[in-house]
């Protein structure tokens, strides 16, 4: 897979969103809205398409928080490309370019009914916090950190 930093307005960025956005719906349900409104592209610093060939099959980003720690925001791999550590290959990608900018803590939200990506990132170093503003008290919200320092 190749990595690509795109523009927020890339069409293959932006049907890799719709389609995360339809399964977030689903597994959302009444709260999607509350959520969904976390996650516009216009906040985020950088944002990644991973392309087979010239099939795009995954994206993610993220936004600075201040100047040590940044936030990890709409990742997503094709349903037919799980499971073959192309979400792994995207996330070494995006810390990596996380680090090139001074950043020391990598955080991130993800839903409780989103088992794989939970998988993906335990499996990848990150652990369970408190949940940050704005998911304190959302049941439905799991968050995590990771320390970038000499990690990469």
């Amino acid at each position: 897979m190749i990595v690509k930093e795109v523009s927020i307005h890339n069409s293959k960025l932006l049907e890799l969103i719709s389609e995360l956005d339809r399964g977030l719906a689903i597994n959302d349900g009444e709260e999607h809205g509350f959520y969904n409104q976390f996650n516009g592209l216009e906040e985020l610093s950088k944002v990644f398409v991973g392309y087979i060939d010239d099939q795009a099959i995954a994206c993610g980003g993220y936004k600075m928080i201040n100047e040590k720690t940044a936030e990890l925001k709409r990742m997503f791999v094709k349903h037919f490309y799980r499971g073959k550590k192309y979400g792994e290959k995207l996330l070494r990608h995006i810390e990596e370019e996380i680090v090139e900018s001074g950043v020391d803590e990598l955080i991130l939200e993800t839903g409780i009914k989103q088992i794989a990506a939970i998988k993906l990132y335990t499996r990848n170093g990150f652990r369970r916090i408190s949940n940050y503003r704005p998911y304190i008290g959302k049941e439905l919200s799991l968050c995590y950190t990771k320390s970038l320092k000499g990690d990469l």
